[in-house]
């Protein structure tokens, strides 16, 4: 890829996130102690669902909800949005296995914990799938925080804008190759709303669709699909390629065209960085080939609370509701601070049992994200 433009002359601002040389994200030859980063373990994927908010785990659990009107909109716009994308057809003589499905549902929050939308997922059971029969590559490179930070000081230190996009129902744009069905349960399809929807798309009796199980095969990938996210990501990387845009050779993820734009891509969350007449274009591409969401500039990505005050060309990131979230999931909210993680002179006897019941990968899991983020200080 061409060179970027030399950084500035003066020194980044010390309450930047690093400093450092972003020429080590562009050439792979450049002079970086690897060893001394963090591991590039892709954390945000097993730590960000940390809210303490229960959201049901059935439909039948959220028509006794409260909140059910909220939980009905959100299924319906999933259910329309795969619909409309031509995701499957129906098809009552498969020749392979039927994958069941199930809506999954969560809350999503802002910065502040609040929640702010009643988010569905339509969802095949993908640990249904058999390797070689029904899917075969599933591997997807996504953004490492070592880069996103970086790309984020970068930003800081040339005053470049940085703006965030959202790729609307993103894994329902690309084609599946292998033949895949799949079973919309009955509980789905009693939604009036759903089953009118799949009766006059695809020209069937509704009286013979509602609250009945639905077989289809599927045309695109979908949400749950062990192939998906990489089906996606070939298809986007495609994209960016075809429209001049070059990989880095140190990330997979990061993308420059010319000098003054970047893109850097996390699954269908993308940093977009540059100047205002660039990033615009961008926009403009992007929303010709795909759904989006503009977010604008960035303030809230992958757990972590973005805040800039470009007059003293500084940039911040921290996790505090990310922590606040992990406090109170693994009951330590009232917990108080220490300057070791164990008491002086604990003697920790032989366990004689495996205890299974506490969740510990997941609290490991949720403290290495922090530490690789925002908290170095706890890393050990």
């Amino acid at each position: 890829p061409p060179a970027p433009s030399p950084l500035p002359s003066a020194p980044m601002p010390a309450s930047a996130i690093e400093t450092a040389d972003d020429d080590f994200l562009l050439d792979s030859s450049a002079d970086v102690d690897w060893a001394a980063l963090c591991l590039n373990t892709d954390w945000a994927a097993l730590c960000l669902n940390t809210s303490c908010t229960t959201a049901p785990a059935t439909i039948k659990q959220a028509r006794a909800a409260h909140d059910w009107q909220q939980w009905k909109t959100g299924i319906i716009d999933q259910v329309s949005a795969v619909v409309n994308n031509d995701v499957f057809v129906p098809d009552s003589n498969p020749t392979s296995t039927v994958l069941d499905s199930k809506i999954v549902l969560t809350y999503k929050h802002n910065e502040l914990g609040e929640i702010i939308r009643h988010k569905a997922r339509f969802t095949p059971k993908g640990y249904q799938q058999t390797h070689g029969l029904n899917f075969f590559e599933t591997f997807a490179p996504v953004a490492s925080m070592d880069t996103t930070r970086t790309f984020l000081a970068i930003g800081a230190a040339r005053n470049y804008d940085i703006h965030q996009f959202d790729i609307d129902d993103a894994f329902t744009t690309s084609p599946l190759d292998e033949d895949v069905w799949m079973r919309i349960p009955a509980d789905i399809m009693a939604i009036s709303e759903i089953a009118s929807l799949i009766a006059d798309k695809f020209g069937l009796c509704y009286d013979n669709v509602f609250a009945q199980p639905l077989v289809v095969k599927l045309l695109r990938s979908i949400y749950g699909l062990k192939q998906s996210n990489r089906n996606f990501s070939q298809l986007l990387d495609d994209w960016l390629l075809g429209n001049d845009f070059h990989r880095s050779k140190a990330d997979a993820c990061l993308y420059c065209h010319g000098d003054n734009l970047w893109v850097l891509v996390y699954v269908d969350d993308l940093l977009v960085m540059g100047d205002p007449t660039s990033i615009s274009h961008f926009k403009s591409m992007l929303t010709n080939r795909f759904g989006i969401k503009d977010l604008g500039p960035v303030h809230w990505y992958l757990g972590m609370e973005i805040s800039r005050d470009r007059t003293h060309g500084t940039l911040q990131i921290s996790q505090t509701q990310y922590i606040k979230d992990v406090l109170a999931k693994f009951n330590m909210s009232d917990c108080h601070p220490r300057s070791s993680p164990l008491p002086t002179g604990l003697q920790l006897p032989k366990a004689t049992t495996r205890d299974t019941d506490f969740p510990y990968r997941e609290l490991v899991g949720s403290l290495l994200y922090a530490a690789k983020a925002t908290r170095p200080d706890i890393v050990h």
